[in-house]
């Protein structure tokens, strides 16, 4: 399991380390993660690779330069990925969640509630709409999304990333 990494800085004030950490940990560790589990399942005859991008991947997010290009990378990862294993009976996609209900995402809409000097329930309202379906998910909801995704394979031949 590995975990997603991000910094919230203006782009001005992005520093070159805090943006090669961020990529180190979202787009690095997966191609690591990726490498190793493809030498492994090859030689079973195939398996599936999961990988988690994000929303922000397609859409970007203010102060969120790193996390957005970041995850960006893990779909240009995760496609030609998936078209150099195919043939080798190893399927790899990406899901890309939007915003994920929990204790972090109460923090960034408090902040954003604060900085835009609008109450809570407004400031969920406007984050929310910037997502296709303008709600968040549970995580069951997530998990659910992935057992349905692999029922088709051995879980000896299943490798998820999570955040």
């Amino acid at each position: 399991m590995a975990v997603s990494l991000v910094r919230r800085h203006r782009w001005q004030k992005l520093r070159t380390e805090d943006w090669n950490l961020v990529f180190a940990i979202n787009a690095t560790a997966t191609f690591i993660a990726c490498r190793e589990m493809v030498r492994l399942m090859r030689p079973k005859g195939g398996g599936v690779i999961i990988n988690m991008a994000s929303v922000a991947a397609k859409i970007g997010y203010p102060n969120r330069a790193a996390y957005a290009a970041s995850k960006r990378a893990v779909l240009g990862l995760t496609a030609s990925l998936a078209r150099e294993v195919g043939p080798d009976g190893i399927r790899v996609n990406a899901i890309l969640p939007g915003t994920v209900r929990g204790e972090r995402i109460d923090g960034v809409i408090a902040r954003f509630a604060e900085a835009n000097k609008v109450s809570i329930d407004e400031a969920r309202k406007t984050y929310l709409a910037r997502h296709a379906m303008a709600s968040s998910s549970k995580r069951t909801r997530l998990r659910h999304l992935l057992s349905s995704s692999l029922q088709r394979c051995p879980l000896d031949h299943v490798a998820i990333r999570q955040q």
